[in-house]
């Protein structure tokens, strides 16, 4: 780990200021170690192989300050985070894990990218009508008001991806759909002392980062919905493009980007008085 800090007082130590930057790197992770079949072993070792680097920013920013019988405190606290996979096991070029309600997975964990990746398809619309269905690429088995994924890549003769639209959507054409890893964590607080009360308020926030609604993915029958999904659902041509129609089953609740949201929040955390 290199680490390099700047620590500030001024004004009589009014002001505080701490700004660092640091390189982590952790190597001789855990990661199963493909091995082939003739060995005979029931599953694949777990050995010491991966590495991984956390990269970013601190920084610290404070205001204290005493005036009669008053005395009151600002604190900002800022941290940046680019996290990156450096090398898996040998043999191994990806980890899916976290599997869905459908059975898929949730996360595709690869070299040069986040820890957990999320990983799906991506929703380019809702069919709209028996033309589109016979005529845009899709799984199989799709009915009219089922999402549409897009057709992201394809493979040449050879079984290599080309990126080019083949017509069909397969296993190919799932993407990663974000990190669930925050880019940046902040947070606020705020206390004041004044004629014996104590008044103190933290705040704690994150941005940059994804999570999955797999509780919306599951489905108990056709009684039990999530409301946002049932009020904008697809009933008729025209009528959505980006809900689909009410089913059971089916590929409408694939790992899809449908599913990953925006996992920024502010919350306020403590107040005392």
């Amino acid at each position: 780990q290199t680490d390099i800090g700047l620590e500030i007082g001024v004004l009589k130590g009014r002001l505080t200021a701490e700004i660092d930057w640091y390189n982590r790197i952790t190597s001789d992770i855990l990661a199963e170690l493909p091995i082939p079949d003739y060995v005979g072993s029931d599953g694949n070792p777990v050995v010491n192989s991966a590495k991984v680097r956390n990269t970013g920013f601190d920084f610290t920013l404070g205001w204290r300050e005493t005036r009669g019988k008053v005395t009151y405190n600002i604190t900002g606290i800022l941290s940046t985070v680019d996290n990156e996979v450096l090398a898996l096991s040998r043999g191994r070029e990806e980890i899916f894990e976290g599997s869905t309600p459908q059975g898929d997975f949730a996360t595709r964990t690869v070299v040069g990218q986040d820890i957990g990746t999320f990983y799906g398809y991506q929703v380019a619309g809702v069919f709209q009508n028996a033309e589109e269905l016979g005529s845009l690429p899709k799984l199989g088995g799709e009915q009219v008001g089922d999402f549409r994924y897009a057709d992201l890549n394809g493979r040449d003769s050879l079984g290599k991806l080309t990126g080019i639209p083949d017509g069909k959507i397969t296993a190919d054409d799932r993407i990663s759909l974000g990190s669930p890893i925050p880019k940046i964590n902040y947070g606020f607080s705020f206390g004041i002392e004044a004629y014996g009360f104590d008044f103190a308020a933290d705040f704690f926030g994150v941005s940059g980062n994804k999570v999955l609604n797999a509780k919306a993915m599951a489905r108990y029958g056709t009684y039990n919905w999530e409301k946002f999904f049932y009020d904008g659902r697809w009933t008729g041509e025209g009528t959505s493009n980006d809900k689909p129609r009410i089913t059971d089953g089916g590929h409408n609740y694939r790992m899809s980007d449908y599913w990953v949201k925006d996992g920024s929040f502010l919350r306020l955390r403590t107040l005392v008085l």
